[in-house]
């Protein structure tokens, strides 16, 4: 209700799913999209993906490829071409790189956080090695590093990122004063231009909502 209430004309999610056999995501996500008001979605594929990767759109979903998709995992990063009303072609990433897991049970020794790392930078060399840089183009969702690492210089190279309109670069976009980092991205190409873009604190979820409001040339 809380995310249907922006209206939006595109919503990716991820971390979507509670359960470890999540065998109804069909009827799961016909429920959601009808919520949201949305006539086309998509999922990750795999029924026992417990954090899965989600679009609902008001505009139609031509086709989805996976970049990578762990099975058992709860990072991926899959790719949607769309076509707007006005027949521009638009093709979106929903990303969410491996997380550092810094919860009070985990490794933090500097091992660990130098495997992420590794690991982040792995999953970003295929996503840029699948752009498809010929027309407007947007890359988003959860990166889980903020921007002085190189995993999001890497990733942000050749893009503007939207939450730099509003925030010149400072800013948390995690819902938790504990975390005050920004780590969710919505990246666009040159194709694209950005009229707008909120951050939005959302008692929902640990992080906040990424609201921008794009212009396709």
């Amino acid at each position: 209700d809380a995310v249907a209430l922006y209206k939006a004309d595109i919503i990716c999610l991820q971390e979507i799913g509670i359960e470890k056999n999540w065998t109804n995501k069909d009827s799961v996500g016909f429920a959601m999209a009808k919520a949201f008001n949305m006539p086309y979605f998509s999922f990750s594929r795999h029924p026992n993906n417990i954090y899965g990767l989600a679009i609902f759109s008001k505009i139609p979903i031509n086709s989805s490829e996976e970049i990578f998709l762990p099975i058992g995992n709860m990072n991926g990063a899959i790719r949607y071409h769309l076509t707007t009303k006005s027949n521009k072609n638009l093709t979106i990433y929903n990303i969410h790189l491996q997380s550092f897991n810094l919860a009070e049970q985990e490794d933090k020794s500097f091992g660990h956080l130098t495997r992420i790392i590794g690991e982040q930078q792995e999953e970003v060399q295929l996503i840029r090695k699948n752009l498809e840089n010929k027309h407007a183009m947007l890359i988003l969702g959860d990166m889980n590093s903020p921007p002085y690492l190189h995993t999001y210089k890497q990733l942000s190279e050749g893009f503007q990122d939207g939450f730099d309109k509003v925030h010149f670069e400072y800013g948390t976009t995690l819902h938790t004063w504990m975390l005050p980092y920004k780590i969710d991205v919505q990246l666009y190409n040159d194709y694209i231009k950005c009229v707008s873009y909120e951050n939005l604190a959302f008692e929902y979820s640990d992080h906040n909502i990424q609201l921008g409001v794009y212009e396709i040339y």
